[in-house]
């Protein structure tokens, strides 16, 4: 499952890339072909990014402690509805977060 989620990671990256790309040489050539290609690779992008925010939630709440991310974040004594809390626990992040929006 984790390996499904690393993929869907990186497959939403390269997607990522060519969309910008697609996008950019599309406006400035006038391409439709190219704008709709781009604007469904916006689409796949969400759809992959969604998914492996699923399985990672799935990884969280099943408690598979071989991801990093969980065995940081979750402990066997925790209720479920607190593993499940943890997808946006990550307290490094969250900061840089805070500390952007108050800028």
């Amino acid at each position: 499952m984790t390996s499904v989620g690393y993929g869907a990671l990186a497959l939403a990256s390269v997607i990522s890339i060519y969309t910008a790309v697609a996008s950019i040489v599309g406006a400035h050539r006038g391409s439709p072909k190219l704008v709709g290609s781009a604007q469904k690779g916006v689409m796949a992008v969400a759809v992959l990014v969604t998914s492996a925010s699923a399985i990672l939630i799935y990884l969280l709440v099943t408690r598979d402690f071989q991801v990093q991310y969980v065995y940081r974040h979750v402990s066997t004594y925790l209720p479920t509805i607190y593993s499940f809390s943890a997808f946006w626990n990550d307290p490094t992040r969250t900061a840089g977060r805070w500390r952007r929006l108050y800028r």
